[in-house]
């Protein structure tokens, strides 16, 4: 009687160590693939430029201090086309663009979903 109470306790101990190993291991989700956006120019006129981002849309304005580069080259607003990718820093205000920087984007790559744009935030609003 001992010796099956013996066994059947450590069977029992044995299968606590191994099976919550397993349930885990079931348990993980398998990794979903990640989608790479750029970030691109949503419309541009002399005075603003709206860029798309993966999760937002914001609009600058562009002043006669705004920096445009276009493959590296000095350019001006009326060089930025729709659906360039873009990269816009913003100046001391939030809502102009202080550099602005424009290249053609890569064929292979998808262009961040249109959102509805949104003025970029003033800090402390």
């Amino acid at each position: 009687m001992k010796r099956i109470l013996l066994f059947t306790l450590t069977l029992l101990l044995a299968l606590a160590f191994i099976m919550p190993n397993r349930v885990h291991a079931a348990a993980k989700p398998s990794p979903t693939p990640v989608k790479h956006f750029h970030t691109v120019i949503g419309s541009v006129s002399a005075d603003s430029i709206t860029v798309q981002e993966p999760k937002a849309t914001k609009t600058y304005k562009i002043d006669k201090y705004t920096r445009i580069t276009y493959e590296g080259k000095t350019s001006t607003a009326a060089d930025l086309k729709t659906g360039m990718r873009v990269s816009v820093s913003a100046s001391t205000d939030p809502t102009v663009a202080e550099v602005i920087t424009a290249s053609e984007p890569p064929k292979d790559h998808p262009v961040a979903p249109a959102t509805k744009a949104t003025p970029a935030k003033k800090k402390g609003s």
